[in-house]
């Protein structure tokens, strides 16, 4: 069976789900992030699946990280509140990996007889039990109209082998103690490590939440622009410290009909989008082209 969340646009199936309207952005000053003390709760049986997880995966279990809360949506604010829970929680989302479905399905068909579709992305309840690990993807336009994508390797632990838009970062526990993030900064930070690529907060655009629908997790999107050509990005990310986890890197053309031909390989085994990107893709594209646009290139 498959279990990914699928959203269709036009004639595209993508693996994914806009938690926010499409065609809405926000810029750094509009959007914050609360740390509450919040310990994120789950049932006895997803206890116990849990443990079985870690111990086939032999996991740490002392390590922490945020889970999504709680969201508020309008069009001049984008509030998040998350929580900080132990990490073994967050392996919670290794029973979608292909490998683990192979191997031991029952551990998905037992969460998924406890977590409802229908209330896992609910904004004032936002991931539910599976809401583990805040992240942020965000969409790299180069000065020659061109965005990167990236072959993620392997050896990371989620969408592995799969293409991504330029950049994926979680949150660092150590960067909520003050009971706030800046997600500017994590998306800043992002672009160092990944590219090597000099970002400033005013460059960030924000497009708001989507899931991942291989994993089940929501996250948020973004945008950048940089003032630099395809070869200096390529040239720059050489030197990058967190080059290890992508296999390759290309561009793709920055117009909406680049975006559609990219997004229509999006569920294809082997050369498929991640659902986080997919979605970043496409809400970038409507935010940039308009919606009008991209629904008649992705027709």
């Amino acid at each position: 069976m498959d279990n990914t969340l699928t959203f269709e646009f036009e004639s595209l199936v993508l693996p994914g789900l806009p938690l926010t309207e499409l065609g809405m952005s926000w810029e750094p000053d509009q959007v914050s992030c609360s740390v509450v003390q919040d310990e994120l709760k789950i049932t006895q049986e997803l206890e116990g699946i849990s443990e079985q997880i870690l111990n086939k995966k032999k996991g740490a279990v002392n390590n922490a990280t945020f889970n999504y809360r709680r969201a508020e949506v309008s069009q001049d604010r984008l509030r998040l509140e998350v929580g900080l829970s132990q990490y073994r929680y967050n392996l919670l989302h290794a029973a979608f990996e292909p490998g683990m479905v192979e191997s031991h399905p029952e551990f998905l068909g037992q969460m998924r007889e406890q977590v409802r579709q229908e209330d896992l992305f609910d904004l004032d309840n936002l991931g539910g039990p599976l809401s583990s690990g805040v992240g942020i993807t965000t969409v790299v336009v180069l000065a020659d109209n061109l965005t990167v994508m990236i072959r993620r390797s392997n050896k990371v632990s989620m969408n592995a082998n799969l293409d991504h838009p330029a950049l994926a970062e979680g949150v660092n526990p150590e960067e909520g103690l003050a009971g706030k993030i800046d997600l500017p900064s994590v998306a800043i930070r992002s672009a160092k490590e990944e590219l090597n690529l000099p970002i400033e907060r005013k460059d960030v655009l924000f497009l708001g939440m989507c899931v991942d629908g291989r994993y089940w997790w929501p996250g948020i999107i973004a945008k950048v622009k940089v003032p630099f050509t395809w070869q200096e990005v390529r040239d720059r990310s050489e030197g990058a410290r967190d080059r290890w986890e992508r296999d390759d890197i290309r561009f793709i053309p920055y117009t909406p009909e680049g975006i559609a031909d990219e997004l229509r390989h999006a569920m294809e085994p082997g050369k498929g989008v991640t659902g986080f990107g997919s979605i970043a893709l496409l809400q970038a594209g409507i935010v940039d082209f308009g919606k009008e646009v991209m629904e008649k290139a992705c027709h």
